[in-house]
């Protein structure tokens, strides 16, 4: 079995649930604003290992790859 079709049955598996939980889990989980310290944790990481030129060229390139319209 392909990673591909695997994924897909996990996911239809757990959202055809319908358990009150995981819904409010993957709710939270979806909206933008939750991912926000894990963003600063990887800026941070890359400012340690990287010094803070550098993580500033990594950031401001990704931040242009993932939000274009900005």
């Amino acid at each position: 079995m392909d990673i591909v079709a695997l994924d897909r049955d996990i996911t239809l598996a757990v959202n055809s649930a319908h358990c009150g939980l995981t819904d409010s889990l993957w709710m939270f989980f979806s909206t933008r604003e939750v991912w926000f310290p894990l963003y600063g944790l990887i800026a941070g990481l890359l400012v340690w290992r990287l010094g803070w030129k550098k993580a500033l060229a990594y950031v401001l390139a990704l931040v242009l790859c993932v939000y274009p319209r900005l």
